[in-house]
């Protein structure tokens, strides 16, 4: 590793220089060496990778290799956004509260998802009532936060030979449908949600129904029914080197997704994808780590440059964030419930005092979040959404005392 470090030949080089009016031909050989050891430095910078808490701020600078070329699959370019339209969804009980989504098919409402394979509608799911599907038939001021679907298509994955090539494509159709979401706070950090459910008359946990016409789900395919995913976010950036303040208690924003028609239809055949490959790994070991098998989760505003936010959010849109240190998988409710909590608070304090300080725009913003594990070799790639969804007038402060 030293010889190939330009501080060999950088050193070598300033000994002959210093010698050079001892020594015949010192100078020209220093020079030499000087050129190598900035030769040597450059393509240490290229290398290099520069991650804090998961964040990467710089990746390598490498160019396709010619024994590697990039491996295109079959796709349709990423979906033109003109077909969002925040039209109103019909409310079944008087209500800003759009439940269940069967009601929802009408053309002008939705996306409909039966193109992608996914089925097109499926009952919501929400426990707390608290982020309705559909923008509210009766507006308000402030403008009350909802959620709708997201094209998974939207998001840029690694392709097979990324490590060569570095390239990324538009990710196939999400693995899971998410059927419903949370925004609730309280005045400890909501962790568990599973275990906070409601429960029917013989005590166990009410669960989001599969989606119509897939196949039931069975344990031995090795990943669980339902997934829960659960965002806590502070409402302060907190210190740079202290605790987090006690006062605040966050909120959680709780998206809730079942295992898609189409990956149930894979599974039953005993196939699978290297997502689902990849994911049933993510299962069996349980945990989030770099070194292993990483969730992360993608913040994509197609038209950021509208927003006066600080020059890194723009580098930071449509990347991906790691959820390892500040993630907690939960496994004590499979296998049919999966659940990932990770908590902002344990980011870095840079990027958790962007968030709180620029939490106002995501009132004005259409955000397409979504999360998938992080394939690195090629029998782990390409990389594929687990899950996602498009959140809009997304003011945290409406979020529902529990």
């Amino acid at each position: 590793m030293f010889v190939h470090s330009p501080v060999l030949p950088f050193a070598a080089a300033v000994m002959l220089w210093c010698f050079r009016d001892v020594l015949w031909g010192a100078t020209g050989l220093s020079l030499l060496l000087l050129a190598y050891a900035f030769r040597r430095l450059w393509q240490w910078w290229q290398d290099l990778t520069i991650a804090v808490d998961g964040v990467t701020f710089k990746e390598p600078l490498v160019k396709s290799h010619p024994r590697c070329l990039p491996v295109l699959r079959p796709h349709t370019a990423p979906p033109s956004r003109s077909y969002r339209q925040k039209s109103s969804a019909p409310s079944s009980n008087g209500d800003d509260f759009a439940t269940p989504r069967e009601t929802l098919g009408k053309e002008g409402d939705v996306p409909d998802r039966a193109e992608s394979g996914n089925p097109p509608f499926t009952a919501e799911f929400s426990p707390w009532q608290s982020l309705p599907y559909g923008k509210p038939a009766v507006q308000t001021t402030p403008s009350k936060p909802y959620w709708t679907e997201c094209d998974a298509t939207v998001f840029d994955v690694r392709n097979i030979c990324y490590k060569q090539t570095k390239e990324k494509v538009p990710s196939e159709v999400a693995l899971y449908d998410c059927v419903g979401m949370d925004m609730i706070r309280d005045h400890q950090p909501i962790v568990d949600v599973m275990s906070k459910l409601p429960t029917d008359a013989e005590g166990r946990r009410k669960l989001p129904a599969s989606p119509a016409g897939a196949p039931t789900w069975d344990p031995s395919w090795g990943v669980p029914r339902v997934v829960i995913i659960n965002c806590l976010l502070p409402y302060k950036a907190g210190y740079l080197m202290a605790a987090h303040p006690e006062d605040d208690g966050g909120l959680s924003v709780c998206n809730y997704f079942v295992l898609s028609k189409r990956e149930s239809e894979i599974l039953a055949n005993n196939q699978a994808s290297p997502a689902l490959s990849l994911w049933k790994r993510f299962v069996a070991n349980g945990q989030s780590s770099k070194d292993g098998t990483p969730l992360k989760v993608l913040g994509r505003i197609e038209d950021l440059a509208r927003y006066e936010v600080p020059e890194s959010f723009h580098r930071f849109n449509n990347k991906p964030v790691l959820l390892t240190k500040s993630s907690r998988v939960i496994t004590t409710h499979l296998p049919e419930v999966l659940e990932i909590d990770y908590d902002v608070r344990s980011w870095v304090y840079p990027a958790r005092s962007a968030l709180a300080s620029y939490h106002h725009r995501a009132a004005e913003a259409e955000l397409e979040v979504g999360y998938l594990i992080e394939g690195k070799s090629d029998d782990e790639l390409p990389e594929q959404i687990l899950g996602c969804c498009t959140l809009y007038d997304m003011d945290i402060l409406q979020a529902k005392w529990l």
